[in-house]
Protein backbone atom coordinates (compact mmCIF):
# COMPACT_ATOMS: atom_id res chain seq x y z
CA UNK A 1 0.00 0.00 0.00
CA UNK A 2 1.15 3.52 -0.75
CA UNK A 3 -0.20 6.21 1.52
CA UNK A 4 -1.18 9.40 -0.26
CA UNK A 5 -1.01 12.72 1.47
CA UNK A 6 -3.60 13.51 4.11
CA UNK A 7 -3.79 15.39 7.37
CA UNK A 8 -4.69 13.93 10.73
CA UNK A 9 -6.05 16.57 13.06
CA UNK A 10 -6.35 15.87 16.78
CA UNK A 11 -7.26 12.13 16.59
CA UNK A 12 -7.17 9.44 13.95
CA UNK A 13 -10.32 7.38 13.55
CA UNK A 14 -10.21 4.08 15.42
CA UNK A 15 -7.98 1.56 13.62
CA UNK A 16 -8.13 3.37 10.31
CA UNK A 17 -4.82 1.75 9.41
CA UNK A 18 -5.90 -1.86 9.90
CA UNK A 19 -5.08 -2.72 6.30
CA UNK A 20 -5.93 -6.24 5.22
CA UNK A 21 -3.82 -7.43 2.30
CA UNK A 22 -0.59 -5.47 2.32
CA UNK A 23 2.94 -6.73 2.98
CA UNK A 24 4.52 -3.30 2.65
CA UNK A 25 3.26 0.15 3.57
CA UNK A 26 5.19 3.00 2.02
CA UNK A 27 4.63 6.70 1.69
CA UNK A 28 3.70 7.25 5.33
CA UNK A 29 5.76 10.42 5.16
CA UNK A 30 2.75 11.82 3.27
CA UNK A 31 0.54 11.34 6.32
CA UNK A 32 0.76 14.55 8.32
CA UNK A 33 0.25 14.17 12.06
CA UNK A 34 1.64 17.57 13.04
CA UNK A 35 -1.62 18.60 14.72
CA UNK A 36 -2.58 15.18 16.07
CA UNK A 37 -2.76 14.70 19.82
CA UNK A 38 -4.14 11.14 19.99
CA UNK A 39 -2.76 8.24 17.95
CA UNK A 40 -4.35 5.54 20.09
CA UNK A 41 -4.76 2.10 18.48
CA UNK A 42 -3.65 3.47 15.12
CA UNK A 43 -1.86 0.31 13.95
CA UNK A 44 -3.39 -2.12 16.42
CA UNK A 45 -3.25 -5.74 15.14
CA UNK A 46 -2.03 -4.59 11.75
CA UNK A 47 -1.22 -7.64 9.62
CA UNK A 48 -2.90 -10.19 11.87
CA UNK A 49 -5.59 -10.94 9.32
CA UNK A 50 -3.23 -12.08 6.57
CA UNK A 51 -0.67 -13.48 9.03
CA UNK A 52 2.27 -11.67 7.43
CA UNK A 53 4.83 -9.25 8.78
CA UNK A 54 4.57 -5.81 7.23
CA UNK A 55 7.43 -3.53 6.21
CA UNK A 56 6.96 0.13 7.11
CA UNK A 57 8.38 3.18 5.39
CA UNK A 58 7.92 6.84 6.23
CA UNK A 59 7.30 6.85 10.00
CA UNK A 60 10.72 8.40 10.54
CA UNK A 61 9.39 11.65 9.08
CA UNK A 62 6.40 12.02 11.37
CA UNK A 63 6.16 15.08 13.58
CA UNK A 64 4.48 13.77 16.72
CA UNK A 65 5.49 16.67 18.93
CA UNK A 66 1.86 17.45 19.83
CA UNK A 67 0.80 13.87 20.55
CA UNK A 68 -0.16 13.11 24.15
CA UNK A 69 -1.19 9.46 23.87
CA UNK A 70 0.18 6.44 22.04
CA UNK A 71 -2.23 4.10 23.84
CA UNK A 72 -2.13 0.64 22.13
CA UNK A 73 -0.69 2.28 19.00
CA UNK A 74 1.22 -0.79 17.71
CA UNK A 75 -0.50 -3.40 19.88
CA UNK A 76 0.11 -6.85 18.35
CA UNK A 77 0.92 -5.28 14.99
CA UNK A 78 2.97 -7.53 12.72
CA UNK A 79 5.56 -4.90 11.88
CA UNK A 80 9.29 -5.43 11.55
CA UNK A 81 11.13 -2.16 11.12
CA UNK A 82 9.37 0.92 12.50
CA UNK A 83 11.91 3.75 12.44
CA UNK A 84 10.70 5.94 15.29
CA UNK A 85 14.03 6.73 16.96
CA UNK A 86 13.80 10.50 16.38
CA UNK A 87 10.21 11.04 17.42
CA UNK A 88 9.68 14.00 19.73
CA UNK A 89 7.64 12.55 22.59
CA UNK A 90 8.02 15.17 25.29
CA UNK A 91 4.24 15.78 25.51
CA UNK A 92 3.21 12.13 25.76
CA UNK A 93 1.46 11.06 28.96
CA UNK A 94 0.25 7.60 27.90
CA UNK A 95 2.25 4.80 26.25
CA UNK A 96 0.10 1.98 27.64
CA UNK A 97 0.73 -1.26 25.61
CA UNK A 98 2.30 0.79 22.84
CA UNK A 99 4.56 -2.00 21.49
CA UNK A 100 3.00 -4.95 23.31
CA UNK A 101 2.86 -8.15 21.28
CA UNK A 102 5.05 -6.88 18.44
CA UNK A 103 6.74 -10.21 17.75
CA UNK A 104 8.24 -8.97 14.49
CA UNK A 105 10.45 -6.43 16.27
CA UNK A 106 13.71 -7.53 17.88
CA UNK A 107 15.58 -4.23 17.89
CA UNK A 108 13.66 -1.12 18.93
CA UNK A 109 15.77 2.03 18.76
CA UNK A 110 14.34 4.79 20.97
CA UNK A 111 17.63 6.64 21.36
CA UNK A 112 16.16 9.98 20.31
CA UNK A 113 13.18 9.90 22.65
CA UNK A 114 13.41 12.61 25.29
CA UNK A 115 10.96 11.78 28.05
CA UNK A 116 11.36 14.65 30.50
CA UNK A 117 9.51 16.81 32.96
CA UNK A 118 7.63 14.04 34.79
CA UNK A 119 4.97 14.05 32.04
CA UNK A 120 4.72 10.32 31.30
CA UNK A 121 2.35 8.70 33.79
CA UNK A 122 1.23 5.47 32.12
CA UNK A 123 3.41 3.01 30.23
CA UNK A 124 1.88 -0.25 31.42
CA UNK A 125 3.01 -3.32 29.42
CA UNK A 126 4.90 -1.00 27.06
CA UNK A 127 6.79 -3.85 25.35
CA UNK A 128 5.22 -6.90 26.96
CA UNK A 129 4.92 -10.14 24.96
CA UNK A 130 7.15 -8.68 22.25
CA UNK A 131 10.39 -10.08 20.83
CA UNK A 132 12.36 -6.96 21.70
CA UNK A 133 15.82 -7.88 23.03
CA UNK A 134 17.05 -4.51 24.30
CA UNK A 135 15.27 -1.49 25.76
CA UNK A 136 17.30 1.47 26.97
CA UNK A 137 15.23 3.96 28.97
CA UNK A 138 18.04 5.58 30.95
CA UNK A 139 17.21 9.05 29.58
CA UNK A 140 13.54 8.82 30.50
CA UNK A 141 12.45 11.07 33.35
CA UNK A 142 9.03 9.68 34.21
CA UNK A 143 6.37 10.94 36.59
CA UNK A 144 6.44 9.86 40.24
CA UNK A 145 4.66 6.53 40.72
CA UNK A 146 4.42 6.02 36.97
CA UNK A 147 2.43 2.94 36.06
CA UNK A 148 5.20 0.85 34.50
CA UNK A 149 3.66 -2.49 35.35
CA UNK A 150 4.99 -5.22 33.07
CA UNK A 151 6.97 -2.95 30.74
CA UNK A 152 9.82 -5.49 30.60
CA UNK A 153 7.76 -8.69 30.45
CA UNK A 154 9.19 -9.70 27.07
CA UNK A 155 10.56 -13.21 26.63
CA UNK A 156 13.78 -12.27 24.83
CA UNK A 157 14.64 -9.03 26.63
CA UNK A 158 18.25 -9.38 27.81
CA UNK A 159 19.34 -5.74 28.19
CA UNK A 160 17.51 -2.89 29.91
CA UNK A 161 18.35 0.66 30.83
CA UNK A 162 16.52 2.28 33.72
CA UNK A 163 16.35 5.84 34.97
CA UNK A 164 16.43 6.54 38.69
CA UNK A 165 12.94 8.03 38.37
CA UNK A 166 11.36 4.60 37.76
CA UNK A 167 9.45 3.79 40.93
CA UNK A 168 6.44 1.97 39.54
CA UNK A 169 3.44 1.03 41.64
CA UNK A 170 3.47 -2.38 39.94
CA UNK A 171 6.17 -4.92 39.02
CA UNK A 172 8.29 -4.04 36.01
CA UNK A 173 8.08 -7.61 34.75
CA UNK A 174 11.80 -8.36 34.68
CA UNK A 175 12.67 -11.78 33.30
CA UNK A 176 13.45 -14.59 35.73
CA UNK A 177 13.80 -18.37 35.60
CA UNK A 178 15.90 -17.75 32.55
CA UNK A 179 16.79 -20.51 30.16
CA UNK A 180 20.23 -21.04 28.69
CA UNK A 181 22.36 -19.06 27.88
CA UNK A 182 21.16 -16.76 30.67
CA UNK A 183 20.67 -17.11 34.39
CA UNK A 184 18.59 -15.06 36.81
CA UNK A 185 21.24 -12.40 37.37
CA UNK A 186 20.95 -8.87 36.02
CA UNK A 187 24.43 -7.31 35.99
CA UNK A 188 24.88 -3.56 36.47
CA UNK A 189 27.28 -2.68 33.65
CA UNK A 190 28.90 0.07 35.76
CA UNK A 191 29.29 -1.55 39.17
CA UNK A 192 29.26 -5.17 37.90
CA UNK A 193 26.97 -6.04 40.79
CA UNK A 194 24.42 -8.76 40.12
CA UNK A 195 20.75 -8.71 41.07
CA UNK A 196 18.04 -11.31 40.78
CA UNK A 197 14.89 -10.14 39.05
CA UNK A 198 13.16 -9.88 42.42
CA UNK A 199 15.99 -7.84 43.94
CA UNK A 200 16.03 -5.40 41.05
CA UNK A 201 12.24 -5.06 41.18
CA UNK A 202 12.42 -4.29 44.91
CA UNK A 203 15.24 -1.79 44.40
CA UNK A 204 13.24 0.39 42.01
CA UNK A 205 9.83 -0.03 43.62
CA UNK A 206 11.36 1.31 46.83
CA UNK A 207 12.71 4.35 44.97
CA UNK A 208 16.34 3.31 45.46
CA UNK A 209 17.19 2.54 41.86
CA UNK A 210 19.90 4.34 39.94
CA UNK A 211 20.25 5.34 36.31
CA UNK A 212 21.94 2.19 35.07
CA UNK A 213 22.24 -0.29 32.23
CA UNK A 214 21.64 -3.93 33.14
CA UNK A 215 22.38 -7.05 31.13
CA UNK A 216 21.39 -10.62 31.84
CA UNK A 217 24.36 -12.71 32.86
CA UNK A 218 25.31 -15.30 30.25
CA UNK A 219 26.54 -18.81 30.95
CA UNK A 220 28.07 -21.49 28.76
CA UNK A 221 28.66 -25.24 28.85
CA UNK A 222 31.72 -26.16 30.94
CA UNK A 223 31.45 -29.97 31.17
CA UNK A 224 29.43 -32.92 29.96
CA UNK A 225 28.35 -36.35 31.14
CA UNK A 226 28.21 -39.32 28.80
CA UNK A 227 26.17 -42.48 28.50
CA UNK A 228 26.61 -45.92 27.00
CA UNK A 229 25.27 -46.27 23.48
CA UNK A 230 24.32 -49.69 22.11
CA UNK A 231 24.63 -50.49 18.44
CA UNK A 232 25.08 -53.38 16.00
CA UNK A 233 28.35 -54.26 14.24
CA UNK A 234 29.30 -51.82 11.48
CA UNK A 235 26.44 -49.47 12.36
CA UNK A 236 27.71 -45.91 12.77
CA UNK A 237 27.13 -44.04 16.03
CA UNK A 238 26.36 -40.33 16.12
CA UNK A 239 28.79 -38.75 18.64
CA UNK A 240 25.91 -36.57 19.87
CA UNK A 241 24.09 -39.70 21.09
CA UNK A 242 26.87 -40.49 23.58
CA UNK A 243 26.25 -37.27 25.55
CA UNK A 244 23.62 -37.43 28.28
CA UNK A 245 23.75 -33.98 29.89
CA UNK A 246 25.72 -30.76 30.13
CA UNK A 247 26.77 -28.67 33.11
CA UNK A 248 26.92 -24.88 32.68
CA UNK A 249 29.23 -22.37 34.35
CA UNK A 250 26.61 -21.82 37.08
CA UNK A 251 26.68 -25.55 37.87
CA UNK A 252 23.20 -26.14 36.47
CA UNK A 253 22.29 -29.20 34.43
CA UNK A 254 21.41 -28.39 30.84
CA UNK A 255 19.98 -30.74 28.23
CA UNK A 256 21.12 -30.85 24.63
CA UNK A 257 17.79 -29.28 23.72
CA UNK A 258 18.29 -26.39 26.17
CA UNK A 259 21.65 -25.42 24.70
CA UNK A 260 20.42 -25.94 21.13
CA UNK A 261 23.19 -28.45 20.46
CA UNK A 262 23.46 -29.70 16.88
CA UNK A 263 25.01 -32.91 15.54
CA UNK A 264 27.70 -30.84 13.85
CA UNK A 265 28.89 -29.66 17.29
CA UNK A 266 30.04 -33.19 18.23
CA UNK A 267 32.82 -35.46 17.05
CA UNK A 268 34.90 -38.40 18.20
CA UNK A 269 38.56 -37.65 18.91
CA UNK A 270 39.57 -40.56 16.67
CA UNK A 271 37.94 -43.15 14.45
CA UNK A 272 36.34 -46.15 16.16
CA UNK A 273 36.25 -49.70 14.76
CA UNK A 274 32.77 -51.04 15.54
CA UNK A 275 32.99 -54.12 13.35
CA UNK A 276 33.02 -56.65 16.19
CA UNK A 277 30.93 -57.31 19.28
CA UNK A 278 32.34 -55.69 22.42
CA UNK A 279 32.64 -52.52 24.49
CA UNK A 280 34.65 -49.60 23.14
CA UNK A 281 35.84 -46.51 25.01
CA UNK A 282 35.62 -43.36 22.93
CA UNK A 283 36.45 -39.72 23.54
CA UNK A 284 33.67 -37.39 22.46
CA UNK A 285 34.30 -33.69 21.83
CA UNK A 286 31.59 -31.02 22.01
CA UNK A 287 32.35 -27.49 20.82
CA UNK A 288 30.28 -25.09 22.93
CA UNK A 289 28.77 -21.77 21.84
CA UNK A 290 32.00 -19.98 22.83
CA UNK A 291 34.06 -22.18 20.52
CA UNK A 292 35.59 -24.10 23.43
CA UNK A 293 36.09 -27.89 23.17
CA UNK A 294 34.46 -29.90 25.98
CA UNK A 295 35.47 -33.57 26.20
CA UNK A 296 34.24 -36.73 27.88
CA UNK A 297 34.74 -40.50 27.81
CA UNK A 298 31.84 -42.64 26.59
CA UNK A 299 31.23 -46.34 25.98
CA UNK A 300 29.87 -47.84 22.77
CA UNK A 301 28.35 -51.27 23.39
CA UNK A 302 28.26 -53.36 20.20
CA UNK A 303 25.83 -56.29 20.27
CA UNK A 304 25.16 -58.98 17.66
CA UNK A 305 22.64 -58.27 14.98
CA UNK A 306 20.67 -61.47 15.63
CA UNK A 307 18.59 -62.19 18.72
CA UNK A 308 18.08 -65.82 19.76
CA UNK A 309 15.62 -66.66 22.51
CA UNK A 310 14.34 -69.91 24.02
CA UNK A 311 10.71 -70.44 24.97
CA UNK A 312 9.79 -73.79 26.54
CA UNK A 313 12.28 -75.75 24.46
CA UNK A 314 11.42 -73.80 21.31
CA UNK A 315 14.04 -71.55 19.76
CA UNK A 316 13.47 -68.69 17.35
CA UNK A 317 15.73 -66.10 15.77
CA UNK A 318 14.79 -62.53 14.90
CA UNK A 319 17.14 -60.94 12.41
CA UNK A 320 17.10 -57.58 10.65
CA UNK A 321 14.04 -58.58 8.60
CA UNK A 322 11.89 -60.91 10.73
CA UNK A 323 9.40 -62.62 8.48
CA UNK A 324 6.94 -63.26 11.27
CA UNK A 325 7.00 -59.84 12.94
CA UNK A 326 3.90 -58.66 11.09
CA UNK A 327 1.84 -61.81 11.76
CA UNK A 328 -0.80 -61.10 14.43
CA UNK A 329 -2.26 -63.90 16.55
CA UNK A 330 -6.06 -63.83 16.46
CA UNK A 331 -6.42 -64.80 20.12
CA UNK A 332 -3.79 -62.60 21.74
CA UNK A 333 -3.77 -59.81 19.13
CA UNK A 334 0.01 -59.82 19.56
CA UNK A 335 2.60 -60.45 16.89
CA UNK A 336 3.83 -64.01 16.47
CA UNK A 337 7.15 -63.46 18.31
CA UNK A 338 5.43 -61.90 21.31
CA UNK A 339 2.73 -64.57 21.31
CA UNK A 340 5.40 -67.24 21.58
CA UNK A 341 7.26 -65.41 24.32
CA UNK A 342 4.38 -64.38 26.56
CA UNK A 343 3.53 -67.77 28.17
CA UNK A 344 6.91 -67.96 29.85
CA UNK A 345 10.22 -66.40 29.00
CA UNK A 346 12.90 -68.75 30.28
CA UNK A 347 16.04 -67.41 28.73
CA UNK A 348 17.25 -64.69 26.42
CA UNK A 349 20.60 -64.99 24.72
CA UNK A 350 22.29 -63.06 21.98
CA UNK A 351 24.32 -64.75 19.28
CA UNK A 352 26.71 -63.51 16.65
CA UNK A 353 27.27 -64.96 13.22
CA UNK A 354 30.00 -67.29 14.55
CA UNK A 355 27.59 -68.90 17.01
CA UNK A 356 29.08 -67.31 20.12
CA UNK A 357 26.33 -66.63 22.65
CA UNK A 358 25.93 -64.50 25.76
CA UNK A 359 23.08 -65.03 28.21
CA UNK A 360 21.32 -61.73 28.76
CA UNK A 361 18.30 -62.81 30.83
CA UNK A 362 17.32 -66.12 32.41
CA UNK A 363 14.70 -67.47 34.79
CA UNK A 364 12.23 -64.85 33.69
CA UNK A 365 8.46 -64.71 33.75
CA UNK A 366 6.36 -62.23 31.80
CA UNK A 367 5.78 -58.93 33.60
CA UNK A 368 5.66 -55.27 32.69
CA UNK A 369 9.44 -54.98 32.54
CA UNK A 370 9.95 -57.98 30.28
CA UNK A 371 7.12 -56.87 28.03
CA UNK A 372 9.01 -53.65 27.32
CA UNK A 373 12.13 -55.69 26.56
CA UNK A 374 10.21 -57.92 24.20
CA UNK A 375 8.74 -54.97 22.35
CA UNK A 376 12.23 -53.55 21.89
CA UNK A 377 13.53 -56.91 20.68
CA UNK A 378 10.68 -57.30 18.24
CA UNK A 379 11.38 -53.89 16.72
CA UNK A 380 15.12 -54.64 16.73
CA UNK A 381 16.10 -51.52 18.66
CA UNK A 382 19.60 -51.85 20.14
CA UNK A 383 19.58 -51.79 23.91
CA UNK A 384 20.91 -53.59 26.97
CA UNK A 385 18.27 -55.86 28.51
Amino acid sequence: MIALGFLISVRINYRICRFYNDETITGLENVHVDQATDLSEMFEQLGNYQGKNIQFSGLENWNVSNVTTFYYMFFYARITNPDVRDWQVSQVTNMDHMFAGTTGISNLDLSGWHVVGNVLTDMMAFASASNITSLDLRDWQVAPNVDATGIFSAEYLAEIGLNASFASDGPLGLRKSIQYPYDDQWIDETTKKGYTAEELEDLYSAGNGTTSLYKLNTVTVKSLTTKTVTTYPNVAVNPMDTVAMFKDTDGRDQSKYNVNAQSSDFEFASSVDLSRVGDYQVEVIYTNDQGQPITGQATVHVIPSKITYTVQNETAIIDANPADADIVDEDTQLSKPLTLLMPKLEQLVVADDDGQTITVMSGLSPNNDTIQALIAIESLQPDTY
